[in-house]
């Protein structure tokens, strides 16, 4: 039983590992940012990407992001490589089309979708002025896709029958001398 619980745990593995860089894939983020100032301190959305690491590519899927009474989609909100030669990347939304400047609900988000790192969430709610969330203050999270919740639930119903096994096997039985 051990044996065949091993096997297919390497096999799913190996499936799951080489699915996953050789193809394009969707995966889903959210983010919170601790602003310093303004009339909300604290931000959260989301946004789903369509990311091939083979290339090092990315393109906005979905957008769930509010400021004040605009909400974002993938009309309004751009994905764009940001900077030469590193794995940045821009998500903003620039409604009146230069800069943040505090008197349109706009942002921007810089981060890596390839390891999870975030720069920087610059942000602006109408009449007030714009702040800047760095480092710490920032935080990006990858929502775990339901194949992977699915190889976890399984991996945890293998594990457990091969625990519960182990048990069995270790029982004691006496037998009677007559």
């Amino acid at each position: 039983m051990k044996k065949i619980a091993y096997t297919i745990g390497l096999l799913a593995a190996a499936v799951s590992a080489s699915g996953a860089d050789a193809t394009p894939t969707s995966r889903q983020y959210t983010f919170t940012a601790h602003l310093p100032s303004g009339p909300t301190p604290i931000v959260t959305g989301g946004f789903t990407l369509l990311q091939d690491p083979a290339t090092q590519t990315a393109s906005l899927l979905d957008i769930d992001f509010t400021i004040g009474s605009t909400v974002y989609t993938t009309a309004n909100a751009t994905l764009v490589p940001w900077g030469s030669g590193s794995q940045l990347f821009m998500l903003y939304g620039n409604l009146n089309g230069s800069s943040i400047r505090g008197t349109t609900e706009d942002f921007w988000l810089h981060f890596n979708p390839f390891d999870g790192t975030m720069a920087d969430l610059y942000y602006s709610q109408q009449g007030y002025a714009a702040v800047q969330a760095m480092g710490s203050a920032v935080t990006l999270q990858a929502v775990p896709e339901p194949a992977a919740w699915g190889m976890m639930i399984l991996g945890f119903g293998l594990i457990g029958g091969v625990l519960r096994r182990r048990v069995r096997a270790s029982e004691v039985r006496y037998t009677q001398i007559a």
